[in-house]
């Protein structure tokens, strides 16, 4: 199963974030925003990524996980 190495942006007010992909650069992400605090809970225990760091206004949170598995949890959301 391919791997999918990115990160989740936060906002400063957990109402919104961005998932950006690193690797591979070539996988498509139609569906990488999150509009809400309780999706991002979920995105968040769901996926546990390995390590935070705050920045001006946001939390940046690496994720490393199934390509497949990750895909399917933006479809059902």
């Amino acid at each position: 199963m391919p791997r999918i190495i990115g990160s989740l942006v936060v906002s400063q007010k957990d109402t919104s974030a961005k998932f950006v992909l690193h690797e591979p650069t070539t996988y498509e992400l139609p569906w990488h925003l999150i509009r809400n605090r309780e999706t991002i809970r979920a995105f968040l225990e769901r996926f546990s990524p390995a390590c935070s760091v705050q920045t001006d206004g946001m939390t940046i949170y690496s994720v490393d996980c199934d390509a497949v598995e990750l895909e399917e949890w933006f479809k059902q959301q």
